[in-house]
């Protein structure tokens, strides 16, 4: 098994005990677990491989899947087979495979199986006003 945190250039290897169990605020942190991992710094591709776990703590994502490849110059991440994602606790995927544009914050979800895309979230009607209010 395999730890590793990366940001948008690099990335640095974890062992169980040395992954930090609060994440910084950097923005562009993002915690991966799998059974292999590689890193091409020449073309900036990431590819995780078995059990793949993510954590994106700055944007409330965690997720699951068999591969996890991330293309650092065009900032998207492809989450290949037996994909579950969950943002916030809020909304949820599960799909094949799911391409996440970091830079857009969008995301496309498809199924080559016989089964189909499930997605689950919060549909607002009307969104808060966001003046402060003072007592």
């Amino acid at each position: 098994m395999i730890l590793s945190c990366f940001g948008l250039l690099h990335s640095h290897a974890f062992s169980k005990e040395t992954l930090p169990l609060i994440a910084t605020e950097n923005d562009h942190q993002i915690i991966i677990e799998s059974d292999i991992q590689t890193n091409d710094s020449s073309s900036q591709v990431v590819t995780a491989v078995g059990n793949v776990r993510i954590i994106y703590p700055s944007r409330g994502i965690k997720a699951t899947s068999s591969q996890l490849q991330y293309f650092g110059n065009e900032k998207i991440v492809i989450l290949s087979g037996d994909v579950d994602f969950i943002r916030k606790g809020e909304a949820s995927i599960s799909a094949d495979r799911l391409v996440y544009m970091l830079s857009e914050d969008k995301m496309v979800a498809d199924s080559y199986s016989k089964s189909q895309v499930f997605s689950k979230f919060l549909l607002y009607t009307s969104f808060p006003d966001k003046r402060s209010i003072t007592p």
